[in-house]
C-alpha cells in the first residue's frame, strides 16, 4: 500500500490545484476588466426622415493577455493528469509494482469499432513480431475497470461533446501543438433605450450579440429612435458582461466560454475521483486536501 499512498495524493493535489487555478483565472479576468471598464460605445445617427439608428458597438482591443492562455494550459493539464495518476494509484492499491503503460482511457469509439476500422497488419515484419497495444487498465480491480469503461465517451449519445472527450482533446492539442488561444467573448447582455426629450417612439430594440466571441466594432445591440427633432435625446442603459472564450480556430470547442466549461469539467473529474475512493487506502481515500474533503470545496 505504500506506493498507492504515494500516488493517490497526486490525484488530490492536482484536482485541488486545478480548482484553485480556475478561481485564479476568474480573478485575473476580473482585474483586467476593472482596468478597462468602457467596453462599448454608442453610435447614434440619422437614418431615414424622422428616424435615427442607435447601435452599441464593442470597444475591445487585441486579444486577452497571453498569461490567461498559460493558466488555461495548466488547468487542462492538471485535470487530465489527475485521472492518469488515479489509474496508477489503482494499480498500486492492488499490489502492482509499476504503471508505465497505465492511463485513464478516453475513447469516442468502442474498441471493437476502432479495431475494425484499422487495416489488418502482418503479424511479423522482418525479425520483429508485432504485439497488441498494452492495456492501460491492466492491474486494477475489475470493479474499477468496469466503472472506467462505463464512463467512456462512446457510452454517451454524443461522444464528441462528452466532457471527458473534450478534456482529452484539449489536453492533446495543448501538449502536442500549441497553447489554446483565448478570445474576448460576451457572457451576458442587457440593453434598454429610454426616451428623454423630443422622441416620438422607440422601436426594434434588440440585442444582436448574446454570447460568443466579440472584437473591435462588433455590433452588440441596436434600436430605432423615431423623432422629427434634429436633436432627440435618449438614455441608454447597457450591461455587457465580458468574458473569455476558446478562439474560433479551436477544433474542439470554438467560441465556447472558458470559465463555465472548465468548471463543468472540473466538477465532473472530481466526481469521478470520488467514485474510486473505496479502492484506495483509507488514509487518503477521504481527505481530498489537507484541510477539506472534496465535497466541501466551493466555487467562490
Amino acid at each position: 500500500m505504500i506506493q498507492s499512498q504515494m500516488f493517490a495524493p497526486s490525484v488530490v493535489y492536482r484536482l485541488r490545484r486545478a480548482h484553485d487555478q480556475i478561481q485564479e483565472l476568474n480573478n485575473m479576468l476580473g482585474g483586467i476588466l476593472e482596468d478597462s471598464p468602457n467596453r462599448a460605445v454608442v453610435d447614434f445617427k440619422p437614418e431615414d426622415e424622422g428616424t435615427y439608428r442607435l447601435t452599441i458597438k464593442a470597444v475591445i482591443w487585441g486579444l486577452p493577455p497571453f498569461e490567461l492562455s498559460v493558466l488555461l494550459s495548466e488547468i487542462i493539464h492538471n485535470l487530465r493528469a489527475a485521472l492518469d495518476n488515479l489509474v496508477c494509484a489503482l494499480v498500486y492499491s492492488q499490489g502492482g509494482m509499476g504503471c508505465d503503460d497505465s492511463a485513464f482511457p478516453m475513447q469516442a469509439r468502442r474498441p471493437d469499432d476502432r479495431a475494425k476500422s484499422k487495416p489488418r497488419s502482418r503479424q511479423r515484419r522482418g525479425n520483429r513480431v508485432e504485439r497488441p497495444a498494452p492495456d492501460p487498465l491492466a492491474g486494477i480491480h475489475p470493479d474499477a475497470r468496469a466503472i472506467i469503461q462505463g464512463l467512456q465517451p462512446y457510452q454517451s449519445t454524443d461522444p464528441k461533446r462528452d466532457l471527458l472527450w473534450v478534456l482529452n482533446q484539449l489536453s492533446n492539442i495543448d501538449k502536442h501543438r500549441f497553447f489554446h488561444v483565448a478570445a474576448w467573448a460576451l457572457g451576458a447582455a442587457e440593453f434598454e433605450v429610454i426616451p428623454v426629450r423630443h422622441v416620438t417612439n422607440i422601436t426594434h430594440q434588440k440585442i444582436l450579440h448574446t454570447s460568443g466571441r466579440v472584437s473591435l466594432g462588433t455590433p452588440l445591440a441596436e434600436a430605432i429612435v423615431h423623432s422629427h427633432h434634429p436633436q432627440p435625446e435618449v438614455q441608454v442603459k447597457t450591461d455587457f458582461g465580458l468574458d473569455i472564450a476558446f478562439d474560433e480556430t479551436s477544433t474542439i470547442v470554438p467560441n465556447t466560454l472558458v470559465g463555465p466549461l472548465l468548471r463543468d469539467i472540473s466538477r465532473y473529474v472530481i466526481g469521478i475521483a470520488e467514485s474510486f475512493e473505496r479502492f484506495l487506502p483509507p488514509p487518503i481515500a477521504t481527505p481530498m486536501s489537507p484541510e477539506q474533503p472534496i465535497s466541501e470545496w466551493d466555487d467562490d
